[in-house]
C-alpha cells in the first residue's frame, strides 16, 4: 500500500443488494475482521472470521464488503472498498469472489494496493531439463539461458529481444522485435519453470556463440533483453452500480514488458588460434631438440 509507513484500518460492513452499494453505517452479520488483525502499519494483512448458518441444503449466497480505511497525521487520505461474496456448498465447500472498488478521496492524497512483477534470469543447459549451470562456454557449445516468471499469475509472452555484450570491445544482437537475427538463435516461451507444471512461465534461449567473441581476453559475457509477459487479473470497479456481485467476475489479460540481464563466462582466453600455433611450434622446437639429441648419441 503506498504511500508506506501510512496506518489502515479494517472494517466489515453491510451490502445493500437494493442499491448494490456498501453500507459504510451497519455492521455485516456474514464476517467479522480479528480485533488482532484490523490495523498496523505498512501492507495490510487481515483475517476474516465468516459466520455463516445454513437454511438448506442449497447453495448459500452471502454478500458482504470489506472497507479499508488509510490514515496519515493528518488524517483519513484514503478509502478502499471490496465487495466479497461467498458461496457455500451442502457438502462443506466454499468459494470466494471479490470486486475492488476504488472510492475518489476528497485530499490529493491517494493510495492504492501495488505488486511488482518481476522475471529472473540465468544460464541453464540446453537439454530437456534446462538445469541451472555455471559451466563455461566454448566454440563447441551453445548457450542456453532461461528466463522465468516469479509469482503465479504471469506467464511468457515472448522474448522481445536479446544481445549479449563482451564488456564495451564487442556486441551481437540475436533477437530483435521478437525474431531471431539468424539462424544460430531460437527461443521457446512454452516451456514450465522448475517446481511447475504450468506451461508458460519459463522462456528458454539457444544461441551460438560466433568466433568473434573467442578473440578477446575478455572472458565474462553479458547477457540481457526484454520479455512480455501476460497477467491474469480479475476486473476490478463496477462499470453498472447495478451490476449483480453475485456473478462470477471474467478474467482478463494485460501485457507488461520487464528487462532481465544475465552473466557467464567463456572458457577461453586470447586468440585461441594464436594460442594453438605457438603450442604447435613449442611442440615442434621440442621434438627437434629430442631428435638432436639422439642423433648425437648415436655418433
Amino acid at each position: 500500500m503506498s504511500p508506506s509507513g501510512n496506518r489502515y484500518e479494517a472494517n466489515t460492513i453491510a451490502f445493500d443488494e437494493e442499491t448494490g452499494l456498501c453500507k459504510s453505517d451497519e455492521n455485516t452479520p456474514y464476517a467479522l475482521v480479528s480485533d488482532d488483525t484490523s490495523g498496523g502499519v505498512g501492507t495490510p494483512d487481515y483475517q476474516l472470521e465468516l459466520n455463516i448458518i445454513r437454511n438448506g441444503l442449497d447453495k448459500e449466497i452471502v454478500v458482504f464488503c470489506i472497507e479499508n480505511r488509510l490514515y496519515d497525521d493528518l488524517g483519513q487520505v484514503g478509502l478502499h472498498l471490496t465487495i466479497v461474496t461467498g458461496g457455500f456448498f451442502p457438502d462443506g465447500g466454499f468459494e470466494i469472489d471479490e470486486i475492488n472498488i476504488e472510492v475518489p478521496s476528497r485530499q490529493t492524497a491517494k493510495f492504492e494496493f501495488e505488486k511488482e512483477y518481476k522475471v529472473e534470469a540465468y544460464q541453464c543447459t540446453t537439454d530437456p531439463f534446462h538445469i541451472r549451470t555455471a559451466e563455461k562456454n566454448t566454440q563447441e557449445t551453445l548457450l542456453g539461458i532461461c528466463v522465468v516468471t516469479i509469482g503465479d499469475d504471469t506467464f511468457m509472452d515472448t522474448v522481445v529481444d536479446f544481445i549479449i555484450r563482451q564488456g564495451s570491445s564487442y556486441s551481437e544482437l540475436y533477437i530483435a522485435n521478437s525474431s531471431p537475427t539468424n539462424q544460430i538463435a531460437s527461443f521457446d516461451c512454452t516451456l514450465s519453470k522448475p517446481g511447475s507444471d504450468v506451461s508458460g512461465t519459463m522462456c528458454f534461449i539457444e544461441v551460438a556463440l560466433t568466433n568473434q567473441f573467442f578473440s578477446d581476453f575478455e572472458t565474462e559475457l553479458t547477457g540481457s533483453g526484454e520479455v512480455d509477459l501476460r497477467l491474469l487479473k480479475r476486473r476490478r470497479g463496477l462499470t453498472n452500480m447495478n451490476h449483480d456481485p453475485r456473478q462470477p467476475r471474467l478474467l482478463y489479460e494485460e501485457k507488461i514488458r520487464l528487462n532481465y540481464e544475465v552473466t557467464f563466462s567463456i572458457a577461453s582466453v586470447g586468440s585461441s588460434s594464436k594460442a594453438v600455433s605457438l603450442q604447435s611450434r613449442l611442440d615442434w622446437m621440442r621434438l627437434l631438440f629430442v631428435a638432436t639429441i639422439l642423433v648425437f648419441m648415436n655418433i
